[in-house]
């Protein structure tokens, strides 16, 4: 159930990120857009390798395509994930949506009693970029949040 009414909210928030975007005349970055579809492709060569184990040649093989023809493919999903991170951000400026500090500190805390060794190790883990995320998804809560009450129920 509360697999169903994270997917039903993840639709509904991608719905109103959609409407925004075909109301407005946003032109992603195309570096942004690169960036984004270069992410991808490490991502998948890493869950490729990992959750496969098989190596990437491999994989390239057994689906039938190029590294470039796959890395194609992801360019109208990275653009959409770009528009809609630049949407949220200018929403969040407009609105001036913040995260505050005990927010930020309160939700570190949860990351580290999930995965407690990660506090431990300096290595595996930059702070400041935890921090940084924990910041961005704090407040794209706190948007989205904004914009559904603004939907008839």
């Amino acid at each position: 159930k509360e697999h169903k009414e994270k997917l039903e909210q993840e639709r509904v928030r991608q719905e109103i990120l959609d409407k925004i975007l075909k109301d407005s005349e946003l032109e992603a970055p195309e570096i942004l857009v690169l960036e984004e579809q270069k992410v991808e492709m490490d991502n998948l060569k890493k869950q490729v390798s990992q959750m496969l184990q098989v190596s990437f040649e491999d994989y390239l093989k057994k689906i039938g395509k190029t590294e470039k023809e796959l890395s194609d493919s992801f360019f109208e999903d990275a653009e959409r994930r770009v528009k809609n991170s630049l949407v949220l951000q200018k929403i969040e400026e407009l609105e001036k949506i913040e995260a505050t500090e005990d927010e930020i500190k309160k939700e570190t805390d949860v990351f580290f009693q999930k995965y407690p060794d990660m506090a431990k190790s300096d290595k595996e883990l930059d702070q400041r970029r935890l921090r940084e995320y924990v910041k961005g998804v704090i407040k794209n809560e706190k948007t989205f949040q904004r914009l559904e009450s603004f939907l008839v129920k």
